[in-house]
């Protein structure tokens, strides 16, 4: 059970810094095209494959952070 809550305390950690991390990527990255978006209101554009990336990226930076927890936990035995 250990392993697993160090794994779900570990996402939850790492999750909302990968959101905050790629929310800033976008907006910096983003050029807005104004002689489209002129007269037309909120232009708004959907990116369906970042969320899904960075929850498999933290999922497995959460998974190899509670197999370093434990493996340093079983060696100072």
């Amino acid at each position: 059970m250990k392993p697993f809550v160090v794994f779900i305390l570990a996402f939850c950690l790492l999750y909302p810094v990968a959101m905050i991390a790629s929310g800033w990527l976008l907006t910096v990255l983003h050029v807005p095209n104004l002689e489209q978006s002129a007269g037309q209101g909120i232009v708004t554009e959907q990116y369906y494959l970042i969320p899904f990336i960075l929850i498999v990226l933290c999922a497995s930076l959460a998974y190899f952070v509670s197999r370093v927890f434990f493996a340093r936990k079983e060696a100072s035995r």
